[in-house]
């Protein structure tokens, strides 16, 4: 999917360990937002639609973006399979700050 989106909120960076590794990595969550048309009884209106993203090593470092800045971006969608339970990842493939 790609898209124009804005920084809705960047939380503080962390450090986990990889779990098949070992190694120490940061880690970044992000939201992203976009606006989606939706339609009522009373007509069509705008809303938020957000993304929650996990970044990971130099993508985390990296991220200088902050809340309420523009970008055109590139976000994925997948799922992966831990004990039996499926979960959803989005991902952030690439960015420009706009």
């Amino acid at each position: 999917m790609e898209g124009i989106f804005f920084v809705k909120h960047v939380g503080q960076m962390q450090s986990i360990t990889n779990q098949k590794s070992g190694e120490q990595l940061a880690k970044l969550s992000i939201v992203l937002s976009s606006k989606e048309v939706r339609s009522s009884d009373n007509g069509s209106y705008a809303t938020d639609q957000d993304f929650c993203i996990d970044l990971l090593g130099e993508r985390a470092t990296g991220f200088t973006l902050q809340p309420g800045d523009l970008l055109s971006a590139s976000i994925s969608f997948a799922a992966h399979e831990y004990n039996g339970t499926y979960f959803q990842d989005v991902r952030l493939n690439r960015y420009v700050k706009l």
